[in-house]
């Protein structure tokens, strides 16, 4: 009898032994899965949180490069800007994580709310994400510009030509500016420049090239060439400039040498993130595998080419040596 409650003793020592051990072996486990999972919600946090500030940040850094060509530049800023915004990010989520999973609550839950109220929402902060990767596989190619105090043949003829005002200039520039990319989020979002870029879309797909009378240069004003849509680089320019005009816009003819093409204003260079994930969405198939080049000002303003010579906005300039800058 003795011998037999001492057997069945050692045996409920064992079994508690092994359930402890269980326990203490599930619990490790489930202490790993919970780490893992809250490492991985802790980098989220630490990216989500990284990319707004990172494009708050790299337009005041010094822009380092390294160039293969015009078309090839790699922005080393860039990569050296998200790496210390990064680990900044990291230590800040680490050190103040309670703080930091409030503040993420809080955004949800106005993201939430403005999903409702159709004000600035998931989706917006989808497309503002999207479009800060874009600017960065795909940076836009900044080409150098001359003072815009260079002289201009015959501008005067062609600001006469150029007529936004003209009632039959007018009224066309209304009707194709709202022709294409009419979804309401986008004109939401890029306001009047999706009507800029739905502009760009008619008469560039639409222009038949008609050289001018022999031994003549001729400035056909816009409303003749509207009719037909067809001429020169300077007739094309000219009903280009006068329909960007016409809805509100700022336009202006730059000449090279043997051509002429428009330009339009488009952004601070700040905001040209958004725009340039904008051509890339509505000319996806034009655009594919190319730059997007542009002008900057005096005053940090993107002027963006307008011209024929390819079929998205910001097209390759067929010149680069400017000789001349007319402004309306």
């Amino acid at each position: 009898m003795g011998y037999k409650a001492e057997n069945n003793n050692n045996n409920g020592k064992l079994k508690f032994t092994l359930n402890l051990r269980d326990v203490v072996r599930k619990n490790r486990k489930k202490g790993i899965r919970e780490r893992i999972f809250i490492g991985v919600l802790s980098w989220i946090a630490t990216l989500i949180i990284a990319v707004p500030l990172f494009a708050f940040l790299y337009p005041y850094m010094p822009e380092i490069t390294l160039s293969t060509g015009v078309e090839n530049v790699l922005r080393l800023d860039h990569a050296v800007t998200a790496v210390i915004v990064i680990l900044i990010v990291r230590i800040m989520v680490l050190v103040f994580s309670r703080m930091v999973v409030g503040i993420f609550i809080m955004c949800m839950v106005f993201l939430t709310i403005n999903t409702f109220l159709n004000k600035y929402n998931f989706l917006d902060v989808y497309y503002d994400y999207k479009s800060l990767f874009s600017y960065l596989l795909e940076s836009p190619v900044q080409v150098p510009f001359i003072p815009e105090s260079a002289t201009f043949r015959n501008g005067n003829k062609i600001k006469a030509a150029v007529q936004p005002a003209n009632p039959q200039v007018r009224n066309f520039a209304v009707v194709i500016s709202l022709k294409y990319f009419i979804d309401p989020y986008l004109k939401r979002k890029y306001s009047n420049v999706v009507k800029y870029f739905s502009i760009f879309k008619e008469i560039n797909t639409r222009w038949q090239y008609v050289y001018d009378p022999s031994n003549s240069e001729y400035y056909a004003p816009a409303w003749e060439s509207i009719m037909h849509l067809s001429g020169d680089c300077d007739d094309y320019s000219i009903v280009m400039s006068s329909c960007i005009e016409a809805i509100g816009g700022k336009a202006r003819i730059i000449r090279t040498e043997g051509h002429l093409y428009p330009e339009v204003k488009l952004c601070k260079k700040e905001e040209f993130v958004k725009y340039n994930l904008l051509i890339r969405q509505l000319f996806e198939q034009e655009s594919n595998g190319k730059s997007i080049f542009y002008h900057l000002d005096s005053e940090g303003y993107v002027w963006l080419n307008f011209d024929y010579t390819d079929h998205y906005p910001g097209g390759k300039f067929m010149n680069t040596k400017i000789v001349g800058i007319l402004n309306f």
